[in-house]
């Protein structure tokens, strides 16, 4: 049996993201808006790992260590597409934490890969590293207690990457549109300039 605290895995990670990070942002040509995009995708990310990896918060208990142990198959793996997904619609509060939060989990992260790599900016892209983080998640799960490796959470997961990296396609559209109409509107000076024919 391995168990890793939230707060021990905390700080390595965050330790690794500051050695990767800095460099990154020192060479980049903007290294302000690198180490911001740098920093919502470490956010992004430690979000995802948080709410799959270690057991959520109940009655003031603190986060609770992620134990890895040797798995039950019958009891914590589902490969039926859609079975989770359909049997969460009887109840509104599974259908708001399993679905609607599987889906919602993983749309910063589809958001904050893109705009943080610009290797990632192509949208098969985004969903495959999505797709590949669902999948290493599930399979982590399968051999965590109380948590169980499901399809229906990758597919939601899946979704949720697309919806995010979308958002940001539209976001970055229009903010290119923007500076486009901005940069053609004259200043004030230059509108008088051309007005007094100097």
């Amino acid at each position: 049996m391995i168990t890793v605290s939230f707060y021990t895995f905390f700080s390595v990670y965050t330790l690794c993201y500051l050695i990767v990070s800095i460099p990154a942002a020192v060479r980049s040509a903007e290294p302000v808006k690198k180490a911001f995009s740098g920093a919502f995708l470490c956010i992004a990310l430690l979000t995802v790992l948080r709410f799959t990896l270690f057991p959520v918060l109940f009655y003031g208990e603190g986060v609770l260590p992620m134990t890895l142990t040797a798995p039950l198959f019958f009891k914590r793996a589902s490969f039926v597409p859609f079975r989770s997904i359909c049997r969460s619609f009887h109840s509104r509060p599974m259908f708001l934490y399993n679905t609607v939060g599987n889906l919602l989990l993983f749309l910063p992260f589809g958001c904050a890969l893109p705009a943080a790599l610009r290797g990632m900016r192509r949208f098969h892209r985004t969903l495959l590293a999505g797709a590949a983080l669902s999948f290493i998640i599930e399979a982590v799960q399968y051999f965590i207690p109380d948590r169980r490796c499901d399809i229906d959470d990758l597919i939601l997961n899946v979704l949720g990457t697309a919806l995010g990296c979308l958002l940001y396609g539209v976001a970055r559209r229009a903010l290119e549109t923007a500076k486009r109409v901005l940069g053609n509107v004259p200043s004030r000076r230059n509108r008088y300039i051309s007005a007094s024919g100097e």
